[in-house]
């Protein structure tokens, strides 16, 4: 199977039809930290302290003293101990309408002067639409600041709003307002223009005092941050329709969702769900719930294997796409791991050189990856709690389970048995349904109705003479298989040919993926509503002249029409490059709505199942699945397609291989 990079998806208990928002969408202010204002909660405390060699910064588990709101640093000034000196916490009830809120502040005043900030820092990109750009003006506003704590006899004592822009061999721009000392709440803000040369923009509420204050512990409670902006040329702040209008009628999934990389607006308006590429970006939940209330975040973790990312000091990142650090995988659980065999030498090994001293059989395709025993029971319970912790902490819909696959041949000295991985659902799964956390798991080429995919995904799959009790095999159940199927190879297949990375079309896989789609309707037809299967099918492909992606004849046109011969409303459609270009691919949706609902089922217009349709309420749906042959279709009344040609009655449609037309009635 091949595994998705950093991959992800989502449970059939949340993946139902969703709703429109267009009905109570409102044209707002654009707001760059849109969900990130509200203050409600801190999953992890991100800080930063100045010492005498430099700002060092971290992340660390939030404590009742220590939280800081998700997307947000909290920051402790020369001289002031984080611990001792200051609180940051996320106060219940003292923010607008009773919600939640953010306060700083001051334990002890110790140092002289002294300084404690929280800030967020955004880049400035001319290239990207949906960042700031050079010339564009910036409006920090807080909806609701009152203070505490700033009666002093001696001393000084300032609480300010800032917006910082360092620029590149200058001083830095800075923009600061004064606020008044009050127990009544008001509101305040601040602007500045984005000069030239700017490489990002902080913005930054400060308490700074100077001076003997006594026993006196100011501090700041903050809600409703918005950053507006007013693009270079204009005289009125930009404008968003928020929540984003749903356009289409089918589901969609993206995965590979890195925040900065792609608009926050535009990934909530066309996608149902997301895979976070990322861990670190779990707070950009935020962003794309402030515009699609209804949109799943769903976080990535390999099951197969344990991630090496240590730097040459051998330190780790806070975060990383595996619940578990690899220090202490070495530290503590080396029984989780493969050594690697008498003699043994792999084939291939592009480690880093100072992580080349780890002796355990990593993935051949990704040499930071080790396999890991994944029947272990140690392993199963510690994956379990952490992942369930992560979720619910990070306040995201669901995890996407990825590298859970069995492992044979001659390109890695193991062997690991689908009775192992089907040992770790039954291990793993119920837990994270009991703690309500929805499971998506790929399994790229699988078939549902054949070995191993049927072991992992039916729930009704029994053990038989040729998987048997003996061999470790356990009947499953609804609640010990996973509640979404990710086939990340949907409808074609890719794989090198002559050196060169191809996308591969075959006729039978083609049919596979369609009868995937309608093996999930039939389990639904049977199963409790709250234990309803789903699948998301992802075509991918490579980009290129001779096989574009885009067109009525790319190959993800073909993905879509035949999504649309089988869909249905627990099936969801993406398409993703890989190898010549990354990302999704933008496939216009709305066609859907045009087209309505299906009437029909599939319909066979050839022998060998290579021409097929589908009638909706509207119109039509056409596919040619021959990897190689040409075939016709007779229009028996007048329709007109995609491009808007009128085809009239008796006119004969000629398809090209794999490729899929939609026409409408009218």
């Amino acid at each position: 199977m091949s595994r998705v990079r950093l991959a992800y998806t989502i449970s059939g208990v949340l993946l139902c039809s969703l709703l429109c928002v267009a009905g109570y969408a409102a044209l707002v202010k654009t707001d760059m930290i849109g969900g990130l204002g509200e203050f409600e909660f801190s999953a992890d405390t991100c800080w930063q302290m100045q010492t005498d060699d430099g700002w060092p910064w971290g992340v660390k588990p939030s404590t009742p003293d220590c939280s800081v709101a998700a997307g947000w640093m909290g920051i402790t000034g020369y001289g002031v101990d984080p611990d001792r000196d200051v609180a940051f916490r996320i106060e219940p009830g003292k923010g607008l309408k009773g919600s939640n809120c953010q306060y700083l502040g001051y334990k002890r005043v110790g140092a002289d002067p002294s300084r404690i900030m929280l800030k967020m820092t955004l880049p400035v990109d001319d290239d990207l639409p949906h960042e700031f750009h050079h010339g564009d003006t910036a409006t920090f506003r807080l909806d609701r600041v009152f203070m505490a704590g700033y009666s002093i006899r001696s001393g000084s004592l300032y609480y300010r709003m800032r917006i910082l822009c360092p620029i590149s061999d200058q001083p830095s721009l800075i923009v600061t307002k004064d606020l008044t000392p009050s127990t009544t709440p008001f509101a305040a803000e601040v602007s500045a223009v984005i000069p030239a040369g700017a490489t990002s923009i902080t913005i930054r509420v400060d308490i700074e005092t100077s001076g003997n204050l006594g026993s006196a512990t100011p501090g700041m409670y903050i809600d409703g941050g918005r950053l507006y902006v007013t693009r270079a040329g204009s005289s009125s702040y930009a404008t968003q329709e928020v929540p984003v209008p749903r356009n289409r009628t089918v589901n969609s999934h993206m995965v590979f969702f890195r925040a900065h990389d792609y608009d926050p607006y535009a990934v909530a308006r066309d996608y149902d769900a997301v895979m976070l590429q990322y861990e670190s970006d779990y707070h950009y939940a935020l962003r794309l719930k402030y515009y699609n209330p209804n949109i799943k975040v769903l976080l990535y973790e390999h099951a197969g294997a344990v991630s090496d990312y240590r730097g040459p000091n051998y330190l780790e990142g806070p975060y990383n796409n595996c619940p578990f650090q690899f220090n202490a995988v070495l530290a503590e659980h080396l029984d989780w791991l493969y050594p690697w065999p008498p003699g043994y030498v792999p084939l291939e090994d592009n480690r880093e050189p100072w992580l080349r001293d780890v002796y355990f059989c990593f993935m051949p395709d990704y040499h930071h990856l080790y396999y890991v025993h994944m029947d272990a029971p140690a392993y199963q319970q510690e994956w379990r709690a952490r992942v369930a912790d992560k979720v619910a902490r990070y306040r995201l819909d669901g995890v996407f389970v990825d590298g859970a696959e069995e492992v044979c041949g001659n390109r890695q000295p193991i062997v690991r048995t689908p009775a192992e991985v089907q040992c770790f659902e039954h291990g793993v799964f119920p837990y994270l349904r009991a703690a309500g956390v929805p499971i998506v798991m790929n399994c790229a080429i699988g078939v549902l109705s054949r070995p191993p995919a049927n072991i992992y995904f039916d729930p009704y799959w029994k053990t038989d003479a040729a998987f048997n009790p003996a061999q470790g095999y356990e009947n499953n159940t609804p609640q010990n298989t996973p509640d979404t199927f990710f086939q990340e190879w949907a409808f074609l297949k890719r794989w090198t040919i002559d050196g060169v990375m191809q996308n591969v079309y075959l006729l039978d896989y083609w049919n596979d993926t369609m009868e995937n789609m309608e093996k999930i309707a039939a389990w639904n037809k049977t199963l409790p509503k709250g234990l309803k299967k789903s699948m998301f099918a992802l075509t991918d492909g490579v980009d290129r002249p001779q096989d574009p992606a885009l067109g009525l004849d790319g190959w993800a046109h073909f993905g879509l029409c035949s999504f649309l011969l089988a869909q249905h409303e627990d099936a969801w459609f993406g398409a993703q490059y890989v190898e010549t270009a990354q990302g999704p691919v933008g496939l216009d949706l709305s066609v859907t709505t045009r087209l309505g609902a299906p009437v029909s089922g599939r319909g066979m217009l050839a022998s060998d199942k290579s021409l097929q349709m589908r009638l909706y309420k509207n119109g039509l749906v056409i596919v040619n699945g021959h990897p190689t042959e040409r075939r016709s279709y007779l229009i028996r009344f007048k329709v007109i397609g995609e491009d808007g040609t009128v085809y009239p009655k008796g006119l004969n449609v000629d398809l090209k291989p794999h490729t899929g037309r939609i026409f409408f009635y009218k």
